[in-house]
C-alpha cells in the first residue's frame, strides 16, 4: 500500500500489474486541483503597479464562454534579461474542477486604473512633431483633436484627455484626411473608444 502525502486526485496508472518498479519509477500522478497556480509574464514597465492581491481574469480555449478569476499571489524577484519580463504567479479557485494543471490560459488584469478608462485603437492615434492627436468624428466631419496618452494595452492605448467615451475615431485613411473634412463610416469599420 502506498500512502499519499496530501489529499488530491489520482491520475492515470503508469505501470502494469507485475512490472518491476524502482524508487524513480512514476506509478501515477496526484494533483490537488482545488486551487490552480497560474504563472505568466508581465513586462518590467508595469512592475511598479504589480502587487500581491491584484485581481486577474483568465480564459481558456477549452471553455471559451467561461471566465476564471483569481488574485496575484507572488511576484518574481528577477527580471528576465532577454524578455525584460517578470514572472507572476496567481491563484485561481477551481470549485467546478474545470481547470487542469498544464492548461494554457489568456490573462487580463487591471493595474490601478479606472474601469471606465477611455481606450482607443492604436491605429487611430497619429503623431506630428511632439504631439499626439486623433480625428474625432463630429457631425459627419473629422475634427483633429490633441490627446494625452497613457499606458498601452494590447492593440489599444489609454486616452487620458482629448477624446471621450463613445466618440467615433477615424482608424484608416489618414493620409488624405484634413481637419474639418467630411467623412462617412465604412460598413464594419465602426470602433469607438
Amino acid at each position: 500500500m502506498i500512502r499519499a502525502p496530501f489529499a488530491g486526485r489520482v491520475g492515470l496508472r503508469r505501470i502494469s500489474l507485475g512490472a518491476l518498479v524502482t524508487p524513480a519509477t512514476e506509478i501515477t500522478t496526484l494533483d490537488d486541483t482545488s486551487v490552480i497556480k497560474l504563472d505568466f509574464d508581465m513586462p518590467e514597465t508595469v512592475l511598479g503597479a504589480l502587487k500581491p492581491g491584484l485581481g486577474i481574469t483568465a480564459k481558456s480555449a477549452a471553455y471559451p464562454d467561461s471566465r476564471f478569476t483569481g488574485k496575484v499571489a507572488v511576484i518574481g524577484t528577477r527580471v528576465d534579461p532577454a524578455s525584460r519580463a517578470v514572472l507572476v504567479r496567481a491563484e485561481l479557485a477551481n470549485e467546478r474542477d474545470l481547470l487542469k494543471p498544464g492548461m494554457f490560459m489568456t490573462v487580463s488584469m487591471t493595474l490601478g486604473e479606472r474601469a471606465d478608462a477611455v481606450l482607443a485603437p492604436e491605429e487611430a492615434v497619429l503623431a506630428r512633431d511632439d504631439r499626439k492627436y486623433v480625428y474625432v468624428v463630429r457631425e459627419g466631419r473629422a475634427v483633429e483633436t490633441n490627446v494625452t496618452l497613457g499606458r498601452r494595452q494590447g492593440a489599444e492605448v489609454k486616452v487620458l484627455s482629448g477624446a471621450k467615451a463613445g466618440e467615433q475615431l477615424v482608424v484608416a485613411g489618414h493620409q488624405r484626411l484634413r481637419d474639418g473634412q467630411a467623412v462617412k463610416q465604412v460598413a464594419g469599420a465602426g470602433r469607438q473608444p
